[in-house]
């Protein structure tokens, strides 16, 4: 019975003053029911109180607690380019984030690593790209901050292959690094060709003119006039010949081409005593672009002649038989006149 009275005295008395004595707070420490954010319960010093001692550096409570030590802060990831956006307090964990020209993309549950702006293809997806993001075209994707063309690719990137239609290159490079100079071996030799024949046929003219007879009479038919026609050399030869002269008007050349068949235009000219080959020097000069200005350039210079007379282009006419030619061609002039 004293032994049962003696442990009660003990456990009501004795103890309570052992632990009241042992719970003296020092410096960072304090008694209370629950330990405060920032604190922990460091030990029990009556049924319903605590002793609570502040979290050290890098841990943290952030409720009330009898949790009887503090929580490490979280470390930011630098190999994630995470950066501290709130310091770690022993009331709060520390807090990560992502800098200026970073945007948070999530890795995994809870984890999350920051990428450079540049690389966002969806502004809608990084907000806080706002300022920096660009939005590219169908046809464009983004490389180093810019939009660059789909069509220089060859859908090498993800973006373009809903637009790309292109092949990459191949074989047929080196298939035109062959042929293309054959090519143009083959125009250069081509060209030198043409440059000689052209330069013979001027020779051959200019021999042709020593030896071209000065007057050409044409047998006509009897009772027409018998016309006396001038060589087309004798423009540049003859010193009679030579000396100024009106020339005549583009509106009587034009007229006369008109009234001469085409089928039969060469004929003409050579009853004009105009030789193919000066022909064939001025098609040469006037080129092949207008048979109407060829026409035009050979009875120009045939006009030129002293002796050029509208007499002339009247016989010639008869001679071939268009006597109806020549007579719709002195109406018209007559009519030039008049206007």
């Amino acid at each position: 019975m004293f032994k049962m009275t003696v442990s009660a005295v003990f456990l009501f008395l004795v103890l309570p003053l052992t632990l009241a004595a042992q719970c003296q707070p020092k410096d960072g420490e304090l008694i209370s029911k629950r330990c405060p954010a920032g604190y922990f319960k460091k030990q029990m010093c009556s049924e319903n109180h605590f002793l609570c001692k502040k979290c050290i550096h890098g841990t943290y409570t952030k409720i009330e607690n009898e949790a009887t030590e503090c929580l490490w802060c979280t470390p930011c990831d630098l190999g994630l380019n995470q950066i501290v956006t709130k310091n770690c307090t022993s009331q709060n964990n520390r807090e990560c984030g992502c800098g200026n020209g970073f945007y948070r993309e999530p890795d995994r549950i809870s984890i999350f690593r920051c990428v450079n702006c540049i690389k966002c293809k969806n502004c809608s997806t990084c907000p806080e790209c706002k300022d920096m993001c660009i939005s590219c075209k169908h046809g464009q994707y983004k490389q180093d901050g810019k939009c660059q063309s789909c069509a220089n690719n060859y859908c090498a990137n993800e973006d373009c292959k809903s637009f790309c239609t292109k092949e990459p290159p191949g074989d047929w490079i080196q298939v035109l690094l062959i042929v293309l100079p054959v090519l143009l071996l083959l125009l250069f030799v081509s060209f030198l060709v043409c440059w000689t024949c052209r330069k013979r046929k001027r020779w051959i003219w200019k021999d042709q003119k020593k030896v071209i007879p000065r007057n050409v009479h044409i047998p006509v038919q009897p009772g027409g006039p018998v016309p006396t026609l001038l060589h087309f050399s004798d423009l540049e030869d003859d010193p009679h010949t030579k000396g100024p002269k009106d020339p005549w008007s583009a509106l009587v050349l034009y007229t006369i081409i008109k009234e001469v068949p085409v089928r039969r235009w060469k004929e003409f000219l050579r009853l004009l005593a105009i030789s193919d080959d000066q022909m064939e020097r001025v098609e040469m000069e006037a080129g092949p672009c207008s048979y109407m200005e060829q026409q035009y350039q050979m009875l120009r210079l045939w006009s030129q002649r002293n002796g050029a007379e509208m007499e002339n282009i009247y016989s010639t006419l008869h001679c071939m038989d268009l006597s109806g030619c020549a007579q719709d061609l002195r109406e018209k002039l007559l009519h030039l006149e008049e206007v």
